[in-house]
Order: C-alpha cells, then sequence, then structure tokens
C-alpha cells in the first residue's frame, strides 16, 4: 500500500543506483529520495507544508461554524480542494476503478451526473475518469497488476491444486471457472465459455490440460471437479497424460449427493427413513406454493411483522445442495406462529 505521504510529492521514476524513485515536495519542490521516512521526516519541517495545513485548517474552521443546509454545493472537505496533482489524480482514479471493478458496478454510472457531483463535493478540483478510461486503459492496468501479484505468489509455491466447474452467467451462457488453491488461499485463474461446446469428457478433459501446461511440470499435484458422470471419464483421460496428478470429486459435492440419495423416496413400507422423505416433501410443497404465490406470500409476511417484528423469506430447495433442504426446515420452524 502507498504511503500517505507520497499525495504532498510527485513520483518520478527511478535515478538512484538502487533503483529507488525520487520525490518532490509539491510545496517546495525540494527534491529527496524517495522512501516513506525521507517524506515524512520532509514534511515535518517543511515549512511550506506547515503553512498550507494551518491555512486549510483555518479554512475549514470557518466553514464549519458558518455553513448551512442551504450551502449545498460548498466541498465538504475544503483541505481537499487544492488543485490535485497528477499523481494524486492517478490514485483515486485507481482507487474508484477498483471499487468499481470489485462490485460490478456499471462503468457508464461514472458519467452519471449525480455521482459526479457526489465526487466533486469532496474535492471539487477533482474530474473522474470517463467510462472509456474504465473500461479500457484502467482495467488493463488494474489486471496487468493483479497478475503480477498473483504470479509473485505462484513463485513462492511449492505445489497447487486445480479446482474447475461450470456455471451460468446472467445472460444464460454456459462459463467453465478455473480457481487455484495456494497456501495464501483460493486465487481465480481463468474462465471460458464453451459456446458451442457441450460439456462433453474430452472437451471438459482438453480443457484441464491447457490449464496445467500454463504451469511449470509437477507444479499442479491435484484437481477437483464435481462428480458428474463426463467428469470421470475426464478423469481417466487426464490420467494417462499426468499419472503423477490427482484426480478426483469434490468432497462437499459428494456428501450432497449421497445424503440426497439416502432421502430418495422408497418403494418399500419398511424404509425407517420413509418419514423423513415424507417430511422434506411436505416441508418443500409448503415453501414452493408461499413462494409461488405473491399475495399469499405477503400476507404471510404481513403476519410475521404483526407476531415476531420481522419476516423470514421461506427458503426453495435445491436437489444438489442438500444445505438447503435443512434450511427449508428451519425457515418454517421460524415461521411457525
Amino acid at each position: 500500500m502507498t504511503d500517505p505521504a507520497w499525495n504532498e510529492f510527485i513520483k518520478y521514476l527511478p535515478t538512484t543506483p538502487k533503483g529507488h524513485p525520487v520525490a518532490k515536495c509539491i510545496h517546495c519542490n525540494h527534491k529527496l529520495l524517495g522512501q516513506a521516512q525521507h517524506l515524512c521526516a520532509h514534511l515535518d519541517s517543511c515549512q511550506k507544508y506547515s503553512s498550507f495545513l494551518n491555512s486549510n485548517q483555518n479554512e475549514f474552521n470557518l466553514l464549519s461554524s458558518t455553513i448551512t443546509q442551504k450551502d449545498s454545493n460548498l466541498p465538504l472537505y475544503p483541505f481537499l480542494s487544492h488543485q490535485l496533482n497528477p499523481i494524486e489524480k492517478q490514485t483515486i482514479d485507481k482507487k474508484i476503478a477498483c471499487a468499481f471493478y470489485a462490485s460490478g458496478i456499471p462503468h457508464a454510472l461514472i458519467e452519471n451526473d449525480f455521482v459526479i457531483t457526489a465526487l466533486k463535493s469532496l474535492c471539487p478540483t477533482y474530474n473522474p475518469p470517463s467510462c472509456w478510461l474504465l473500461s479500457n486503459n484502467l482495467l488493463i492496468n488494474e489486471y496487468k497488476e493483479i497478475k503480477e501479484q498473483i504470479q509473485k505468489i505462484y513463485s513462492k509455491e511449492k505445489f497447487i491444486s486445480i479446482l474447475t466447474d461450470g456455471w451460468s452467467n446472467q445472460h444464460n451462457e454456459s462459463i467453465i471457472n478455473y480457481m487455484t488453491l495456494t497456501t495464501h488461499g483460493p486465487i481465480f485463474f481463468k474462465s471460458m465459455a464453451t459456446k458451442t461446446h457441450s460439456h462433453k469428457a474430452e472437451y471438459i478433459a482438453e480443457g484441464i490440460q491447457k490449464v496445467i501446461l500454463e504451469f511449470k511440470e509437477n507444479f499442479v499435484v491435484s484437481v477437483v471437479t464435481d462428480n458428474a458422470a463426463n467428469m470421470h471419464v475426464a478423469w481417466n483421460i487426464l490420467r494417462t497424460k499426468f499419472s503423477s496428478i490427482l484426480f478426483y470429486g469434490c468432497a462437499a459435492h459428494s456428501a450432497n449427493l449421497i445424503i440426497s440419495d439416502i432421502f430418495k423416496k422408497s418403494n418399500s413400507t419398511d424404509d425407517e427413513l420413509q418419514w423423513a422423505h415424507n417430511t422434506l416433501e411436505i416441508a418443500s410443497k409448503i415453501t414452493n406454493y408461499f413462494n409461488s404465490h405473491q399475495v399469499v406470500k405477503t400476507y404471510l409476511h404481513e403476519t410475521q411483522k404483526q407476531e415476531m417484528n420481522k419476516t423470514v423469506a421461506l427458503v426453495n430447495p435445491i436437489k444438489t445442495r442438500w444445505e438447503t433442504q435443512l434450511a427449508v426446515l428451519e425457515k418454517l420452524l421460524e415461521s411457525k406462529s
């Protein structure tokens, strides 16, 4: 993380024998070695910086004592109203861009008048990046930086595991994700759109093979997938090519499938777990009824507010996720009056 002291300096490319950058104070133009301890020491002794702080503090105190609700166009923080230097502008652009990327906010929002007004209320001299910059230069730079950070993590690892699974995006397009598991935790590696390809074992195996080959030899020690039949066939294909790598199914997914099989309806009247299946079936029907009828669902929520002073959302079960069936029962019991 960049030291906040850099906000008062302009950074130049490394020019010292050891590769350190050179810093120039924006207040007095003094140049010095660009290391945090030197920057802080200079600010402590810089008279122009001290005068700058005192001047802005007086301005802030004066504004705080006279501001009214009608003064909505005045900056909230006058000490940020000085003209931003290129480094400050670049730093703020980067932080805003990261907020957009991490939260999935539509890039066009940056050009919304209310967003621009909000940002300028914090710093009137700041001009936000355009939607084009968010989608191009800033995104490319952030991608390169994150990729470098990930490569540094990989360089310190002895082994990694690959985890892969398929899903559908908001446009209902089929996507296959590839994650890596390291001592630092899981890291997203890449995703691929399957497009016209069906999820046949050969196609799955080909995709996993390409990912394995992107790493150095013997770096990948295991590959984890779900337990579908096509995955079992893909494992066998890959085992002939990578004898040192373990290929197996996700344990959590296996547990879900096993428990699901245990509670499947039996034709035998002697089945000791028949009562459990019946209970889950009735609970699912009740939940589905309320979630499928808006008027009844609204009445339920109003009753919950009267009886419990809160609303409880009923959960529909997912066949491959046992915990959702447990949630169905828990939510019904919580809603019981």
